[in-house]
């Protein structure tokens, strides 16, 4: 039996006009994308998924370990994507509930 796999980048992000705003995912959304982890057949699971919704609309998009550079860490790899889909966007990632 294969392991569970683990997250260790989720995020949000949403566009807002001149910056980025970045949320912690919900314990509810972590737990579906690990279902259907763990759902998929051994030899088709992903390492990194992308996703959007837009409108209602869910879609996403899927790298394999054989596609990753494995000199690029997860933290590089988000900076990577974050720039790629939103250019030189600030992103944002106060605390919504200041404590």
């Amino acid at each position: 039996m294969q392991k569970r796999g683990a997250l260790g980048q989720g995020g949000i992000f949403r566009e807002l006009g001149n910056r980025i705003l970045y949320r912690d995912p919900s314990k509810e959304l972590l737990d579906r994308i690990m279902d259907a982890w763990d759902a998929t057949e051994a030899d088709k699971k992903w390492e990194v998924m992308q996703y959007t919704v837009i409108n209602g609309t869910f879609q996403a998009t899927f790298e394999f370990p054989d596609e990753l550079d494995p000199d690029e860490g997860g933290h590089w790899r988000r900076a990577r994507v974050l720039r790629e889909r939103y250019g030189d966007k600030p992103v944002d990632y106060s605390d919504p509930e200041p404590r």
